[in-house]
């Protein structure tokens, strides 16, 4: 219960067991490394419930998040960036790359009239920590902490010459640029651990584009070493949950009666474009999102004409969507 418990027992559950190499953990940090793990538990202790505040009175989010949501993904974005177990790693680069993962995970679903506003607020908040090194020749949302080298880019060193090939299709194109090379990386983050990303923004800056093209990229695997098989689906309107389930199992392979799995060393990644479309029914239920939401949560879904229970192996769900208003709806705080 989020509203009783609150964000913390999931947090601890999850430092606990960070660096757990039979939970399929590893990461630079080992299980038994107090000291490390008392210094993200305090970052924690200290900046987070002071951000909560401080978005749900300040600030305005295109798609509403909770706060269980985005302190669960700051944790996996913060995994992810140091699962490389030959990093060098130091007090002050955990605490730089968790301010990273902060400064995005919280930023991020804020209207980008807000971004200046976190930025000062998150400067504000961290000025007695010594080891934060904060950039200060521009905001934060233009750098990217790099592990290797230990220090702060900007994602403009990050952008690619575009090269013009006439044999690729016009729509396929995509001009790297700050947007797209920074919206990139951060996608890419979660899915390298299997975790559900939803894009939002109003429509045509490019949302869907740049999910599918890192979806696309033949040289991306996960953490598993596992490669990606793109399937792309669009919600409408007329949307339902048969058809959506039917799509989804039509790409997977039945290795045993109530077991479907993504193909062989392939992770199954799903992007579900215009996710808020599908028109609510009578009492504002949205099969097509609950079966989303309970694919995610429980990793399956029941055999329509049997009932029986099918789990799921090797899905990653992507989404991309548009903020509500028109034939949008609000995205369920479930989802």
């Amino acid at each position: 219960d989020p509203v009783e418990l609150g964000w913390k027992p999931s947090i601890r559950t999850w430092l606990a067991d960070l660096g757990d190499e039979e939970k399929d953990r590893a990461c630079v940090l080992k299980k038994d490394d107090t000291e490390m793990k008392n210094a993200i538990m305090d970052l924690f202790d200290l900046l987070i419930e002071d951000a909560n505040k401080f978005i749900a009175k300040e600030c305005k989010q295109l798609v509403l998040t909770t706060e269980l949501g985005r302190v669960n993904s700051l944790a996996t974005m913060f995994e992810s960036c140091i699962s490389d177990p030959k990093l060098d790693v130091n007090k002050a680069m955990i605490i730089q790359v968790w301010l990273w993962c902060y400064i995005w995970t919280f930023g991020g679903c804020l209207v980008d009239t807000d971004w200046e506003k976190w930025d000062t607020f998150v400067r504000t908040q961290t000025e007695d920590i010594s080891e934060a090194r904060l950039p200060t020749q521009s905001d934060l949302f233009s750098y990217c902490y790099n592990t290797k080298t230990k220090r702060w880019d900007p994602w403009t060193r990050m952008v690619q010459t575009f090269r013009y090939d006439p044999e690729q299709p016009f729509f396929d194109m995509l001009v790297s640029t700050v947007d797209t090379v920074r919206f990139t990386e951060i996608m890419s983050k979660f899915v390298y651990v299997d975790y559900p990303v939803l894009f939002t923004g109003n429509t045509g800056v490019g949302k869907t584009s740049i999910a599918k093209n890192m979806l696309m990229n033949a040289e991306f695997q996960t953490k598993k070493n596992y490669q990606l098989n793109p399937l792309f689906i669009n919600f409408s309107a007329q949307s339902n949950s048969p058809r959506t389930q039917e799509i989804i199992e039509l790409r997977l392979e039945k290795r045993r009666k109530n077991l479907y799995s993504a193909p062989l060393n392939k992770q199954l990644c799903i992007l579900i474009d215009d996710l808020n479309m599908p028109k609510p029914e009578t009492y504002f239920a949205q099969p097509p999102l609950e079966l989303v939401r309970q694919i995610i949560d429980q990793g399956g879904a029941y055999d329509r004409p049997e009932m029986f229970w099918k789990n799921y192996q090797g899905i990653t769900i992507g989404s991309a969507c548009g903020p509500p208003g028109g034939a949008r709806t609000t995205v369920p705080m479930r989802l």
